[in-house]
């Protein structure tokens, strides 16, 4: 009996002693988790800062309803064609460059960007069809473009574009659609579920800039643009920066919610 008592608390301090060293590999494990974690939320903040001073405004920036927007314009004509970009699009001033460089040598042309893309802030409005097309129109009024305008709307771009037209007729000589759809189709387009929240800690963490910097990575995430294959070295960074400061936020999650909103 003195044998076996002898055997169980043998058996009973080498369970004592596993279990005290799964405990301290957890704790360990923890440690270097929250160092790579704190590491990793430092180097995205200093990314975002060092691109902000690297890439600066190119256009104007302009207050409407409360936020600062970006519009940049260049040419001269007797119409502005007015460029309106599709959803999730990083940097509209280097998506639309192909364009707009060759149409600004005949007319004026303007490329702006929505809040939440770009050099546009965030905004704290309804993402509604209305309210884009309102904000779209005082920016360009306050920024001095001139109408009559052209619309282009590239993708989901078209819907404000056909709004703009139907609520200030009298200033839109034509609309071009790229890839667009009318309201009809993307009201009744299904949309993907997205984990919001694993994409903006993934973002915020660091991790998507590390994986950036993986050249097959960043030809795939731009493939459906034809790799910008027309767009200048110098844009291709600049719509990158953008790629990771813009990837997630309210006013693009809100917009592609609201596309089920049919224009008038």
């Amino acid at each position: 009996m003195n044998n076996q008592i002898i055997r169980n608390k043998r058996s009973t301090g080498k369970r004592k002693k596993f279990l005290t060293g799964i405990k301290k590999f957890l704790k360990g494990m923890a440690v270097v988790i929250a160092v790579i974690l704190i590491m990793g939320f430092a180097y995205e903040k200093f990314g975002q800062y060092s691109d902000s001073k690297k890439y600066k405004p190119v256009g104007k920036i302009i207050n409407v309803d409360g936020h600062n927007m970006h519009i940049f314009a260049k040419g001269k004509g007797d119409a502005t064609v007015v460029f309106s970009s599709g959803w999730g699009t990083p940097s509209p001033y280097a998506d639309f460059y192909p364009l707009y460089n060759e149409i600004s040598k005949h007319t004026r042309v303007a490329v702006y960007d929505r809040p939440g893309y770009g050099w546009s802030d965030v905004s704290k409005t309804p993402r509604d069809i209305d309210t884009i097309t309102k904000e779209m129109h005082e920016l360009l009024v306050k920024s001095g473009e001139k109408a009559p305008y052209i619309l282009v709307g590239h993708s989901l771009g078209s819907l404000e574009v056909v709004r703009f037209a139907q609520m200030y007729k009298d200033e839109v000589k034509g609309i071009v659609m790229i890839e667009g759809g009318n309201p009809e189709y993307y009201s009744n387009e299904k949309q993907e579920d997205v984990n919001d929240v694993l994409i903006s800690s993934l973002s915020k963490s660091g991790a998507f800039r590390v994986l950036f910097n993986i050249p097959s990575l960043a030809s795939s995430i731009n493939a459906p643009r034809n790799n910008l294959a027309l767009v200048p070295k110098d844009l291709k960074e600049l719509d990158k920066a953008m790629y990771l400061k813009n990837m997630t936020n309210k006013n693009k999650n809100d917009e592609l919610k609201n596309a089920k909103n049919k224009c008038h």
